[in-house]
């Protein structure tokens, strides 16, 4: 076996100087966490996927795509400021976060620093406290996966979708597809985001949704009726229960997404994700998704943003949940 290479590091990245074997040749550029550093014009950047990384800096050449997630920190920041106990892979954000599903509601009880791309859901509340009181991380994670106490989540889409954009696509345009002359406004549609500790699913599920938002009887986030907490757990068991929505606003008549966010953050969208410490997208027909959670209201980002899969409103929702 021959040493070809040699790189010790700052925390952030940086190189630091000394006698160690240099590369040899082909040049190898995939240093810091894996990532290739672009020497072009003594840029000296890591490209990480979503955004370029600047070792010297300790910082983000822009801001966070999923920012909305992490108020208490600049959008700029690399790791929450902390490389030691996080990483991240792709400059988006730092995962490796456990829920749990407790009285209808769910909440973020912990993270282990893993930017691995990994929620989980915990099954036994005694092991989870355990271990959190020694320090979450890679290993303890591993072993509460191992006992069953925790468990990894995945997504379940509706019929005919096979990603999280193409679900909600085909949901914003069943919305458009109920506007008539007769209903000018349409019927909003919508899908709410299941978390069930029984099988370790979020189910994107689909709200049944007749007549014009004026007749229903009942209404969650929004105008389109959402199941309660019991009809979710009727539907899905007791270790269920929703952490957000999505609907469509298929005939705003807003001058502008940003007004849309604003009057809807004291009216039913705002309010309810208030009360009930979900987070609640509008995906508009001015061409803009709006959040609104008990961090407030603001618009995300464009509708084929989500629709192309470059913002996940589950990953925001769960975002959100974190205090």
């Amino acid at each position: 076996m021959e040493i070809t290479q040699e790189t010790h590091y700052y925390p952030f990245g940086m190189e630091q100087n000394g006698n160690w074997y240099a590369t040899v040749t082909p040049d190898n550029n995939k240093l810091y966490n894996g990532k290739e550093l672009n020497r072009d014009f003594d840029v000296n950047l890591y490209e990480y996927g979503a955004r370029w990384y600047d070792p010297a800096l300790g910082r983000w050449t822009s801001i966070d795509p999923l920012a909305e997630g992490y108020y208490p920190y600049s959008p700029y920041n690399y790791v929450l400021n902390n490389p030691i106990g996080n990483t991240d892979p792709d400059g988006r954000s730092v995962d490796g976060d456990f829920f749990e599903v407790h009285n209808g509601k769910v909440y973020h009880v912990g993270s282990d620093g893993v930017d691995d791309g990994k929620s989980y859901v915990v099954r036994d509340r005694g092991a989870f406290s355990n271990a959190r009181r020694g320090g979450l991380n890679a290993s303890a994670t591993a072993s509460l996966v191992e006992s069953g106490a925790a468990a990894e989540l995945s997504v379940v889409l509706p019929e005919g979708a096979s990603s999280e954009g193409q679900a909600l696509e085909n949901l914003y345009n069943d919305g458009v597809a109920t506007v008539t002359e007769g209903n000018p406004g349409g019927n909003e549609q919508a899908v709410q985001f299941i978390m069930n500790a029984a099988d370790a699913t979020i189910t994107l599920s689909r709200v049944e949704s007749e007549g014009t938002k004026n007749k229903l009887p009942r209404s969650g986030p929004g105008h389109v009726q959402l199941d309660t907490p019991g009809e979710i757990q009727q539907k899905f068991g007791p270790n269920a229960a929703s952490f957000g929505d999505a609907h469509t606003h298929q005939a705003e008549n807003y001058a502008s997404p940003q007004e849309s966010a604003q009057l809807n953050s004291q009216a039913g969208d705002g309010k309810n994700a208030r009360r009930n410490g979900t987070t609640t997208f509008s995906m508009g027909s001015l061409g803009s998704t709006i959040q609104h959670s008990r961090k407030g209201s603001s618009v995300l980002a464009p509708n084929q943003q989500v629709f192309n899969g470059n913002i996940s409103l589950i990953k925001t929702a769960l975002n959100n949940l974190k205090r």
